[in-house]
C-alpha cells in the first residue's frame, strides 16, 4: 500500500510513519526502502506516537519552506 501511495504525485512527499509489531534490522530496512519517513514498534505509548507525528510535521513544514511550496 505504501508503494502505491508513493507512486501518486500528489501523495509522494507526504511523510509516512509506519507502525510495526516486530522491528528487527530487516523490517526497518524494508520499511525505509518502501518510503516511510519513520517507524514505531507496537506496543507504543501515546506520547511517543504524538512526538513522532510532531517531528514529521515539523520536517514537512521546514522542507516546504525551503522549497518555497
Amino acid at each position: 500500500m505504501l508503494t502505491q501511495l508513493k507512486q501518486v504525485h500528489e501523495f509522494k512527499e507526504i511523510p509516512v510513519l509506519m507502525l510495526a509489531a516486530v522491528l528487527d534490522q530487516n523490517n526497518v530496512l524494508h520499511i525505509v526502502c518502501l518510503g516511510a519517513r519513520d517507524y514505531l514498534a507496537k506496543p507504543f505509548h501515546e506520547a511517543r506516537l504524538l512526538e513522532k507525528v510532531f517531528q514529521l510535521d515539523s520536517f514537512r513544514k521546514k522542507t516546504a519552506m525551503a522549497l518555497d511550496i
